[in-house]
């Protein structure tokens, strides 16, 4: 089960992710908030769990795949920040929170392009 699992990790444990990944929740579980960033480390992840863990107070802009698609650009740092920007000018201009912003426009692009009325 989970909780034993978390008390004596083992790689033998069969998850759908790599055992580094697999090691890092482990340690994130682990660990006090003030820590968690730091074992985070990327853009993107550091970004998605400051959304999750406080929506309300979050102005971050989660910038993953379905996002680069949105706008036709590679996934680069320097598009990174140019994408956030685009996404922060437009909840200014609406006087909504960036990261419901970019979780609208996430999920509307996702479900049209999954369901191939764009390309």
């Amino acid at each position: 089960d989970v909780e034993s699992f978390l008390i004596n990790p083992s790689d033998t444990v069969s998850v759908a992710t790599y055992n580094a990944n697999k090691r890092k929740a482990i340690l994130i579980y682990n660990s006090n908030d003030s820590e968690i960033e730091s074992i985070l480390k990327g853009l993107k992840t550091t970004s998605f769990y400051k959304n999750i863990l406080n929506p309300e107070e979050s102005n971050e802009v989660t910038v993953d795949l379905w996002m680069y698609r949105m706008v036709n650009l590679k996934n680069t740092r320097r598009n990174y920040f140019l994408i956030k920007e685009m996404v922060n000018h437009i909840a200014v201009n609406k006087k909504v929170p960036s990261n419901v912003i970019q979780a609208n426009l996430w999920i509307t692009y996702r479900r049209l392009y999954t369901n191939k009325e764009i390309n």
